[in-house]
């Protein structure tokens, strides 16, 4: 691992990489506060809104599967800004942003301006990296982190390795990675990775005994992690085995648990391992370049299965990749996006080393042009249930608080409902599933009973409602239907009891 020498940054390359942060932050700020708060972001909200950071700990130990850092950051931020949609998703916004430079500077110390700049502008640009950092959940964080970590591992590996290291250099990268490590646990396939470096780059004795012994540090700072990782491992697995195959997962992939979503990261640590044993090989034949039009090829198949996945779901042999277009999806692509910089740089060196400047534009414009499409896409439709469109219809056509049944009425669902209620109504949960998720439903007689002397009431029934039409089916039979409206993933019905007569 050898740094180039260092040019000064002219001018008009700071001004371009200014532009291109600008066009990032613009991207990321744009309708940040537009949509309603989704399953997830409902819990990181209630979370972070408990009184003391204790409570915030046994409510993530309890519900999540990530260590408490981002919680506990959100939790005093939200404090001091309030919890509205800008308010609670800003801290994603700005680690997004702050992403971008980090990323810039880390390609700079390897490589000249013109890669760090398309790197980072295809960075920017991603629809995917846009998404994640206008979604109140750690993501954001753990990019930056991972990417700040990133950072400071050169710098010590690079000091280590002329045994210049100094107490600073060693900090740096302990608190980062310290960092890392109370955000997200996928965090261990970072210190895998920078492990596999220095066996690339045959390290001496010296720099394993001090690496070893840095990282001895942060795993005894890390222990408070063990009970929150244990209650998470047990709490967690249970109930997403049952919900993986509910989903059709195959039963063998279901049975893994939360390992599953770790699949993409093993699978890439198996391909860095056999890059490690055969590396004389790969190393004799370094020299052999990948034809340019493999890459263009390779381009216009990203864009285009891209540009199909920002429209349509992908399942592969009954696993579904994406439930939705990844514009909506939040499935096993965000434990592994962090690794995704990976690609920008990459690509953007590979254009770079084209013999014809023609063939770089072309693979420039297609890449930018599907990040343009996908972003349209991703603003131009519902990407979260319209819960706030749905509280608000009612709200309107109901001045009193009126009474609300609850169709999948877990927790995010009923705290989702109360947040964007105007004032505090009643909740009926028809169906919950809070203990170990274990499926429950209210009995029909109970039901009647509780209705028998309400002169009118709403029906909500949510995208993932488990009973699909079952209680709708059975009001309408029973009571007057006065009116209804879908929206994105929320559906709300208005009855009326004739028994009983309204309250004027």
């Amino acid at each position: 691992m050898e740094l180039p020498p260092r040019r000064s940054l002219s001018r008009s390359i700071l001004y371009a990489f200014l532009l291109i942060l600008l066009l990032g932050g613009i991207l990321r700020w744009y309708d940040l506060g537009k949509e309603s708060f989704w399953t997830d972001e409902a819990f990181s909200v209630h979370h972070a809104q408990e009184e003391h950071v204790s409570e915030v700990i046994t409510k993530v130990s309890e519900t999540e599967a990530a260590p408490p850092l981002y919680y506990i950051i959100l939790h005093y931020w939200v404090s001091w800004a309030g919890s509205s949609e800008v308010a609670v998703r800003f801290p994603s916004f700005l680690f997004g942003v702050l992403s971008i430079i980090i990323f810039f500077i880390i390609i700079r110390l390897f490589f000249e301006y013109r890669i760090a700049l398309l790197s980072s502008l295809f960075m920017a640009t991603s629809m995917l990296q846009v998404l994640f950092a206008q979604d109140a959940r750690m993501y954001s964080l753990f990019t930056f982190l991972s990417l700040s970590t990133t950072y400071f591992f050169i710098q010590l590996y690079l000091q280590l390795r002329e045994q210049k290291a100094r107490f600073l250099d060693y900090t740096k990268y302990a608190i980062t990675l310290l960092a890392s490590l109370y955000t997200n646990h996928m965090v261990v396939f970072l210190v895998v990775g920078y492990t596999f470096v220095l066996l690339w780059n045959n390290s001496k004795k010296e720099v394993w005994k001090k690496w070893l012994l840095i990282h001895l540090v942060v795993l005894v700072m890390s222990i408070p992690l063990i009970p929150i990782m244990y209650a998470q491992f047990f709490s967690k697995s249970a109930g997403l085995v049952a919900s993986l195959v509910a989903k059709k997962v195959p039963v063998f992939l279901a049975n893994l648990g939360l390992v599953m979503f770790a699949l993409p990261l093993l699978a890439l640590m198996v391909l860095v391992l056999l890059g490690i044993i055969f590396k004389e090989k790969i190393r004799k034949s370094a020299t052999y370049k990948i034809p340019d039009i493999f890459i263009v090829v390779g381009v216009l198949i990203f864009s285009v299965v891209y540009l199909y996945l920002s429209f349509r779901s992908l399942t592969l042999f009954n696993i579904p990749i994406t439930r939705y277009p990844i514009t909506t999806s939040y499935f096993l692509i965000r434990h592994s996006y962090f690794l995704v910089p990976l690609v920008y740089l990459y690509t953007a060196w590979r254009i770079h080393k084209f013999n014809f400047r023609v063939l770089a534009w072309f693979c420039v414009g297609m890449i930018l042009l599907t990040n343009v499409i996908a972003l349209s896409a991703y603003y131009t439709h519902s990407t979260k249930p319209e819960w706030k469109e749905a509280m608000g219809f009612i709200s309107e056509h109901t001045p009193s608080a009126p009474l609300i049944l609850l169709d999948n009425g877990g927790f995010s669902n009923e705290f989702i409902a109360r947040y964007y209620a105007r004032q505090e109504q009643p909740f009926i949960k028809l169906t919950w599933s809070e203990e170990g998720r274990k499926f429950r439903q209210i009995d029909e007689e109970v039901l009647s009973r509780q209705l028998a002397y309400r002169p009118d009431f709403w029906l909500v029934l949510s995208r993932n409602s488990k009973t699909d039409d079952y209680y709708k089916n059975l009001l309408d039979s029973r009571y007057q239907l006065v009116v209804s409206k879908e929206f994105y993933l929320v559906k709300v019905y208005h009855y009326r009891n004739p028994e009983v007569r309204l309250q004027k």
